[in-house]
């Protein structure tokens, strides 16, 4: 697997018996198992050993002096990429991929898929070993949430398809290639690979968070697994990168700039130069600029929708490409398992529900392509690409970007649409939360409650990633100086934000109230308490914000009051009579059956009268009407008590 290791391990224990056991010290030893197990994929679970503790990492592991340099020049995509590091064994995986997809029968094909590790790990071992070395990545759980369909009644493990839901890749692979070996190349692809690409982007933020010097690896070892080595051409055993440039030109997406590369494959490739170029100068930069890690992550939060895109080309080809109807069903359906849980992410389960019934319970209807099409593009937003990045399939137009209505939120159009829907994002942060404690995953989700995942401030880098932790504390707008807030402050003795932090904290660790309290009661707490009181208080103190500078910063203004909007509503919100958001606008439309106070748009009465207060009070921002948009926000503030109070009813 790795001639360092085995020098190390040869050097220190040797042969029994042996005078002096650990001679490079017992850091080294311990050092050269952890990375064993890691390239092996070994289940920590099974092995049960404080080895794998990734709390306990050795400074001998922290340092890049087991890593194991690229000096061969060895470069991937005929020098589109030289990894720093020798990913040479990883990058062979195509050689393994080309043996699968060549495969004379599915026996065959299933054999090597199973048990070939000449590049470090088999390829069902992205699978199978994704439970212990992926617990703690948002889009692997999430995946997980999407597709579980039963509950083990022994020991209350979810499952999919009657097995583990952790193993749902190995599960539909395994499916695939008793269907034949062609359907099972491709799920290896989009499935197995593709989450394990993941995975090691994943790797390389957690390793800089944690500030190891030898986080870069990962990326290079991500790069292998998306290029890998060059293959014949039109060869059906490429990697992601191939299965890219042949979907890709499906969509007449040819890169401007390169007409030798696709633009989706040149947005990735581009991005893993981009985080690879972080380290150029000084591997130890995760230690030494406690920004990098932000960096990185918003260079990996790129890829990963970019990868997301590549997924969507696959599942419309699939459903448009000139194949007999059983074949165009299974294809359709196994890019319904790589793609639609992606789409489950956006929190508007409903839309999951319908499109998977479609897709994948009843099969794919031709009759149904436009359906499906004008439905997945909805998407487009929330996974973060597109119309253009798609492009057009053959002759058949596509979609335009002004299709997706980012300057439309509920019949509000924000001044500057882009950064208002980058704020609104902030309620997929709820969703990843929501999604997390409903599998009791209740680490992960603390940390993107703390930590933030989905939306990042370009406009001012000193707050970075913003979380829904920061909204209750002072990290953003800090403007308390209005008298809900007050009355917050005066009746809890503490502020509202304080309140929210300390109620959320308390749920997610079963403490202080919650002691006794069921999993599906501390989700619902959570959720009642970011809808209800941080995006309710949130609002207010940007709406207030607007209102103190009207006079004085009037673009600042309009600013903080389309966030205030934003905080309101979310980006997730849709024409639908369904509750599917996380934020206050959501609660009053949740509410409206009970209290027959439904109504045809926006849900209720009160949300309609709130987007005509929205829309006033900022054209009287514009217009400098000061004295009026003072006015109209007591008016929203009335409005927006309303769903609070039917509420506790």
């Amino acid at each position: 697997v790795d001639e360092t290791i085995a020098d190390v391990i040869e050097t220190d224990l040797g042969t029994f018996p042996v005078d002096d056991y650990f001679p490079d010290g017992i850091d080294t030893v311990l050092s050269s198992l952890r990375k064993y197990v890691s390239l092996k994929g070994i289940d920590c679970s099974l092995l049960s050993s404080s080895l794998c503790d990734e709390t306990q990492l050795s400074d001998a592991e922290q340092s890049s002096d087991t890593v194991k340099p690229n000096d061969s020049g060895h470069t991937l995509v005929n020098g589109t990429y030289t990894p720093t590091s020798d990913v040479s064994d990883l990058a062979s995986i195509s050689s393994l991929v080309h043996t699968i997809c060549n495969a004379e029968n599915s026996e065959i094909a299933i054999e090597a898929y199973s048990s070939d590790d000449s590049a470090g790990l088999t390829i069902q071992s992205m699978s199978t070993n994704a439970k212990s070395a992926m617990s703690d990545e948002l889009m692997f759980n999430q995946y997980v949430v999407a597709l579980s369909d039963g509950v083990e009644k022994t020991d209350g493990s979810f499952l999919f398809d009657d097995k583990p839901a952790h193993h749902y890749a190995d599960t539909i692979t395994s499916d695939a290639f008793k269907t034949s070996v062609e359907l099972g190349c491709q799920s290896i692809k989009i499935l197995n690979i593709w989450m394990w690409f993941a995975h090691k982007l994943n790797e390389a933020v957690k390793g800089c968070d944690k500030g190891r010097s030898d986080a870069y690896t990962s990326i290079d070892e991500a790069a292998a697994l998306w290029l890998g080595n060059p293959t014949p051409s039109n060869d059906v055993g490429g990697l992601l990168f191939e299965m890219t440039e042949s979907i890709g030109r499906m969509f007449n997406s040819v890169d401007e700039d390169n007409s030798e590369m696709v633009h989706l494959n040149r947005q990735i490739i581009n991005r893993l130069l981009f985080a690879q170029e972080i380290f150029s100068d000084d591997k130890n930069r995760c230690a030494s600029d406690p920004d990098t890690v932000d960096d990185l992550r918003i260079i990996v939060k790129e890829i990963f929708s970019f990868t997301s895109a590549v997924l969507a080309q696959g599942l419309i080809h699939s459903m448009l490409d000139q194949r007999d109807e059983k074949e165009k069903r299974e294809y359709v359906e196994l890019f319904s398992f790589a793609f639609l849980p992606l789409l489950n992410t956006c929190g508007r389960g409903e839309e999951f529900d319908i499109l998977y019934d479609m897709l994948v319970i009843k099969k794919f209807d031709e009759a149904d392509t436009d359906d499906v099409l004008n439905a997945i593009q909805n998407f487009y937003n929330c996974l973060g690409f597109t119309c253009d990045d798609i492009g057009n399939y053959g002759l058949r137009p596509g979609c335009t970007d002004s299709d997706l209505s980012l300057d439309n939120m509920m019949g509000y159009s924000p001044v500057n649409s882009t950064k208002t829907n980058m704020l609104a994002k902030l309620d997929l942060d709820a969703v990843a939360i929501v999604q997390l404690m409903s599998i009791e995953n209740y680490d992960l989700a603390r940390d993107i409650y703390v930590n933030g995942y989905s939306y990042y401030d370009y406009d001012n880098a000193e707050y970075g990633f913003v979380s829904l932790y920061d909204l209750t504390q002072s990290a953003t707008i800090g403007y308390d100086d209005f008298t809900t807030y007050k009355l917050f402050q005066d009746y809890f003795q503490q502020s509202p934000g304080d309140l929210a932090d300390e109620t959320i904290t308390n749920a997610l660790d079963q403490q202080s109230n919650f002691v006794n309290a069921s999993g599906p009661q501390r989700l619902e707490a959570v959720k009642t308490v970011i809808s209800n009181i941080i995006s309710y208080v949130s609002s207010l103190e940007a709406f207030h914000f607007a209102v103190d500078q009207c006079n004085s910063n009037s673009e600042t203004a309009i600013t903080a009051w389309d966030g205030g909007v934003a905080l309101i509503i979310g980006s997730i919100e849709s024409g639908s009579p369904n509750n599917d958001g996380y934020f206050l606008y959501a609660t009053s439309k949740a509410m409206c059956d009970d209290f027959a106070t439904c109504a045809e748009e926006n849900g209720s009465y009160a949300n309609n009268q709130l987007i005509q207060r929205f829309t006033q009070g900022q054209k009287q921002i514009t217009e400098k009407s000061c004295s009026n948009v003072q006015q109209t926000l007591e008016a929203i503030e009335s409005l927006l008590a309303i769903p609070l109070i039917q509420s506790m009813l």
